[in-house]
């Protein structure tokens, strides 16, 4: 079973080129930083955006610093004021 979600990965991938994830500049792991930075991609990319819009402002919230949920609660006037560069305002 493995083997074949693997196998169905990999095709995807090579079909479509990479990932959010990769986009957004996430390198995956088990650990507890990358997940988060991946929950807020996911977050940003259920909104009424263009992925691209919600991957900028992924990179833009890591580049500001924000890329764990303390260091976000305490940025000034909380997420919305880096949202900017991605466009985004929530």
């Amino acid at each position: 079973m493995v083997r074949d979600q693997e196998r169905v990965v990999r095709e995807l991938v090579d079909a479509h080129g990479q990932t959010y994830a990769e986009e957004a500049g996430i390198g995956l792991k088990d650990t507890p930083q990358p997940l988060y930075r991946l929950l807020v991609l996911a977050h940003l990319l259920g909104a009424r955006i263009r992925g691209s819009v919600a991957v900028a402002t992924a990179r833009a919230l890591r580049e500001a610093g924000l890329s764990d949920p303390r260091r976000m609660a305490a940025a000034a006037y909380g997420p919305v004021r880096w949202y900017g560069p991605g466009t985004v305002m929530r």
